[in-house]
């Protein structure tokens, strides 16, 4: 997940997920998604196999995998080289609240 965030930030990973497959040529638009089409297995099989493994609670995994591939992927629009955070540091940080979500940590039981 880190990996793939990161790569959201460099020119590459910002075309895929910025451009439209509408807005190019269609030989153009097949190899856009089918590259996303890699991406997008390639995320639900860790969350499969994070389920299976129990490193993931259960739930739909298609709906996991979609969460994960948009929010990394909003890193493309967001993150700036030399701003606060190395893409690295972004990408990891996206990754923890994914793994980790909103709720604060519970007190240990008395």
């Amino acid at each position: 997940m880190i990996w793939y965030g990161e790569s959201m930030t460099a020119p590459f990973g910002q075309c895929l997920v910025r451009v439209a497959e509408h807005d190019v040529e269609q030989e153009t638009q097949k190899q856009l998604v089918a590259a996303k089409r890699v991406i997008y297995q390639r995320l639900l099989q860790l969350v499969e196999a994070g389920i299976n493994d129990g490193t993931i609670a259960k739930c739909d995994p298609n709906v996991a995998a979609f969460t994960i591939a948009g929010a990394l992927s909003w890193l493309s629009h967001w993150h700036r080289p030399g701003g606060r955070w190395t893409a690295h540091e972004a990408a990891k940080r996206v990754t923890a609240l994914l793994l980790n979500g909103l709720a604060p940590e519970k007190a240990p039981a008395a």
